[in-house]
């Protein structure tokens, strides 16, 4: 085996650690959790992140975030995804009839 080979092999098990610390870093902060959030926060290849035995845990923390209430950054307060959307509906419809309004 080369030396580069070796080296690569002893230093899997650090990047794949620094995957996991990444993603519970990622949950307690309350960042949004996709694989190139990840890779790039835990400072390794896209590649990594989808290997077995790390996927497992991004697809985990996308799903934890996917049944969380979401905040509302701009006054602190936390809304349902469901309440987004229905926000995000009324606030189409009130485009539309302005929309209307003006021309």
């Amino acid at each position: 085996m080369t030396e580069s080979r070796q080296a690569r092999r002893a230093d899997s098990p650090q990047k794949r650690q620094r995957v996991v610390d990444a993603v519970q870093r990622m949950l307690a902060d309350g960042e949004p959790i996709t694989f190139t959030t990840v890779a790039r926060t835990a400072k390794v290849s896209t590649w990594l992140v989808y290997a077995e035995g790390v996927r497992e845990h991004v697809e985990a923390a996308i799903r934890q975030q996917e049944h969380e209430p979401v905040v509302a950054r701009s006054d602190g307060c936390q809304a349902s995804p469901a309440s987004l959307k229905s926000d995000l509906l009324m606030a189409r419809e009130e485009i539309t009839a302005l929309r209307q309004e003006r021309d």
